[in-house]
């Protein structure tokens, strides 16, 4: 029960600092499945058009690593309450045919980050930095640092993959 407690509280005060704010206009769309914790199939709104994304600036546990699975089921669960989403494109991995992109659920609140606040995942550095890496990379690192900290998801394993 405290360790669901310590979930609820890092995950309601992330979603309180980290609202989507972008200059860009993010793509309508809904999440049609996800592949594993930070890599799903997005759908757009308006003209139906499908593909592959992964979330920008976070890396997860591999589906046969420790805490792999437990990462794939929290963003299949948060997408499961709030399918409808946005996208912010970034780029473009062409070798693995995806997009790089933040996402928003429902009311704004970036998928990334949540991810982040709930152990799901790491942040990864991005040189150079980018003006989207500036704005995002320390909100996404305080969510980890408060996940790290509350010792929630991944980092209540005495060795997280990191």
């Amino acid at each position: 029960m405290k360790h669901l407690l310590k979930i609820a509280f890092v995950a309601t005060l992330f979603a309180a600092t980290m609202q989507m704010a972008s200059a860009e206009e993010p793509i309508k769309g809904r999440i049609l499945q996800v592949i594993d914790g930070n890599t799903f199939m997005f759908m757009t709104k308006k003209d139906k058009q499908t593909f592959k994304v992964r979330l920008a600036y976070i890396d997860v546990p591999k589906l046969t690593q420790p805490y792999g699975p437990k990462s794939k089921s929290i963003l299949e669960i948060q997408t499961r309450l709030s399918s409808l989403s946005s996208l912010t494109i970034l780029g473009r991995d062409d070798k693995q045919q995806l997009v790089i992109a933040r996402a928003a659920m429902l009311g704004d609140v970036d998928l990334g980050g949540f991810l982040l606040s709930l152990g799901g995942g790491t942040v990864i550095d991005q040189t150079p930095l980018t003006e989207d890496a500036k704005k995002w990379l320390p909100k996404y690192k305080s969510a980890q640092a408060q996940a790290k900290q509350a010792e929630v998801g991944m980092w209540a394993d005495t060795y997280p993959v990191k």
